[in-house]
């Protein structure tokens, strides 16, 4: 069965119906701006009728500042003589609406432009969605520079599609720079030996090809400048349903972590050391009982305490402090613990070893350095002690309760080269009498307000606990100082000998 079709009309009926039923706005203005032709939409959108806007111009519908704006659009179409596309923003009952416009002039058979004519789309929700996309996008980026581990992503072919400003810091290339370059031919495409890395090893495109994530605990990625650095790195699948997109990898500078482990080795071989060179014990002198311990507030302490025995076979207690803790002041403790001895078991008395000890010190010690240093030599069936103190004092606690301050006798050493002459002084002792030495670790415990435990707390412990034996008294006054800061960290080294009088 054959149907029969009507007429395809000829000329401008055709295109008028073609322009009136198209979602865009379509007009035709002549070169003073008056419209010669609008189509059925741009008459719906401005409510006009459409007979009623020819000779009319924009001003006679929009406010002038748009009217003026879209006049000098046309102009430029005009003069030009070309297409010419155009964003366009346009006032609307229902709010602002952006229109893409694409402006073009009409010629006469001698090729002289009579008029312009544009096409204009509205555009509102595409720009409103691409600003919503960009917003979104810089505020992930936000996200991603505020994260200090470097963070970036591949697409499927292994080329960067973005980098964090920790990362690109850490490889010293340009975001802009990195974005679409291979990321195993700029960041590891050799090992630590320099040998090559081929990209079938590397993890990251593992993840690519099989969609596993991978952590890598130790790799090398290498910087613009062609030096490596250690890192460690995580790489985890971009999906989309069950294909694998890209990869994101968040990776971290190892540099100073390792640094800091071997710093840490070493402090730990100190203290190891350090550890050793604390008596194992204590000496055994008939009437007396002593004990002493010292706390560190790092793994390296500053602190010492030791147990000499002399040729005459008495003993000298010796308890220091060098100023500040750590490695450096520890090193100075084990260099004062080695001279001390050498010197007191030469012979020479307290006195003149204190003297030598600081001209040795004075050679070795950093400008504002010192240690101090206090001495008791106790001599077995003598209830008597001699004592020399270089900036540093003890507390004598009497049977009864009463405390007597053995105050320093000289200077603190490792300061000046002339001699720290101190003098030695001869305190007789009781049955019941207790001797604390403590460094200043000890009383200057604060806690979380800065208040210091100070002196008279840890001598009515030690009046409190006079009955129990040397070791007992020590373990309680620490404790005592733990309590006192909350077990908050312990901010100095904290050292101290007890000897009782039996």
């Amino acid at each position: 069965m054959n149907a029969e079709f009507p007429p395809v009309p000829d000329g401008e009926p055709y295109l008028r119906d073609l322009v009136d039923n198209t979602s865009a706005v379509i007009y035709v203005k002549d070169l003073a701006g008056r419209y010669l032709h609008i189509n059925r939409k741009w008459a719906e959108l401005f409510s006009v009728e459409q007979e009623e806007m020819v000779g009319k111009t924009d001003y006679h519908v929009f406010p002038a500042e748009t009217a003026a704006a879209f006049q000098e659009n046309d102009r430029r179409v005009a003069e030009e003589g070309r297409v010419i596309q155009f964003q366009e923003v346009v006032p609307q009952d229902d709010g602002i609406h952006i229109y893409l416009s694409v402006k073009f002039p009409l010629r006469d058979e001698q090729g002289r432009i009579y008029a312009m004519s544009g096409i204009s789309t509205d555009i509102t929700d595409r720009v409103a969605a691409e600003q919503e996309r960009e917003q979104v996008s810089h505020r992930l980026q936000l996200i991603l520079d505020s994260v200090n581990e470097g963070v970036y992503g591949l697409d499927c072919e292994g080329r960067t599609t973005f980098i964090n400003a920790a990362g690109a810091k850490m490889i010293g290339w340009p975001a802009q720079e990195l974005v679409g370059k291979k990321q195993h031919d700029v960041l590891h495409f050799k090992h630590a030996d320099g040998s090559p890395y081929p990209v079938e090893e590397c993890p990251i495109h593992s993840v690519l090809r099989d969609g596993q994530p991978r952590q890598v605990d130790h790799e090398v990625f290498w910087r613009s400048d062609g030096t490596g650095f250690p890192v460690e790195y995580t790489a985890s699948p971009i999906q989309d349903g069950d294909e694998t997109i890209g990869v994101v990898v968040t990776f971290r500078d190892l540099t100073d972590s390792m640094k800091h482990r071997h710093a840490l080795a070493e402090l730990e071989a100190a203290e190891r050391v350090q550890q050793r060179l604390y008596p194992s014990g204590s000496p055994v002198i008939p009437g007396f009982e002593i004990a002493g311990a010292a706390y560190s507030a790092e793994l390296a302490c500053g602190d010492y305490y030791d147990f000499i025995t002399l040729a005459d076979g008495s003993v000298v207690i010796a308890v220091g402090d060098v100023s500040g803790h750590g490695l450096g002041p520890a090193l100075h403790m084990v260099e004062t613990r080695v001279c001390l001895r050498a010197l007191l078991q030469s012979g020479l008395d307290l006195t003149e070893s204190l003297n030598q000890l600081n001209r040795h010190l004075c050679d070795d010690m950093a400008e504002g350095s010192f240690v101090s240093l206090f001495l008791v030599q106790i001599e077995p069936g003598k209830r008597k002690l001699r004592y020399a103190g270089a900036g540093h004092d003890a507390r004598l606690m009497r049977s009864n309760g009463t405390v007597e301050k053995l105050v320093n006798t000289g200077m603190v050493l490792g300061m000046l080269r002339n001699d720290a002459s101190p003098t030695t002084e001869t305190v007789s002792l009781s049955q019941g009498d207790i001797l604390f030495i403590p460094t200043d670790g000890l009383r200057e415990t604060s806690d979380s307000d800065q208040e210091m435990l100070g002196w008279q707390p840890t001598l009515d412990l030690l009046y409190e606990s006079r009955a129990e034996s040397s070791r007992e008294i020590i373990r309680r006054l620490y404790q005592q100082s733990v309590e006192f800061a909350d077990h908050f960290e312990q901010k100095d080294d904290v050292t101290m000998v007890v000897v009782k009088v039996l």
